[in-house]
């Protein structure tokens, strides 16, 4: 395995502009003389470690690909070894965005919400 981290932009329209880490990992190819590329793995989502799914399962991978490909992992913004994340520059800016704002808990409340809402909406168990 190969750890390392990629400085990106945290918005790509300014690519000049602020950065954020990235946390990636690199499991190499178990037969590198017939290696024939690199397989990007994709964690999904939300808030899943890539690093820790090539860390854990990075052999099983390479079995899956004949052994012919690097198993590249990493963490998206914000999640594990990656750099966090705000989308509000302030408290205050967050606070008042989400300034009654109300999120269904339980099925009682969902059940209450217009037609359109409740399809939209699964109740939190």
């Amino acid at each position: 395995m190969q750890c390392g981290t990629l400085s990106v932009p945290l918005d790509w329209d300014r690519p000049n502009g602020e950065h954020v880490d990235l946390a990636v990992i690199r499991h190499l190819a178990s037969r590198p003389r017939e290696r024939i590329g690199s397989a990007f793995l994709n964690p999904g989502g939300p808030g899943q470690s890539g690093v820790e799914v090539v860390g854990e399962g990075g052999a099983d991978f390479d079995k899956w690909g004949g052994g012919r490909f690097d198993v590249v992992g990493w963490d998206p913004r914000g999640t594990g070894a990656s750099s966090p994340v705000s989308c509000f520059r302030s408290d205050s800016e967050r606070d008042q965005f989400w300034a009654g704002v109300s999120i269904p808990l339980d099925h009682g409340r969902v059940a209450g919400l217009p037609a359109q809402d409740r399809r939209a909406r699964a109740p939190v168990r």
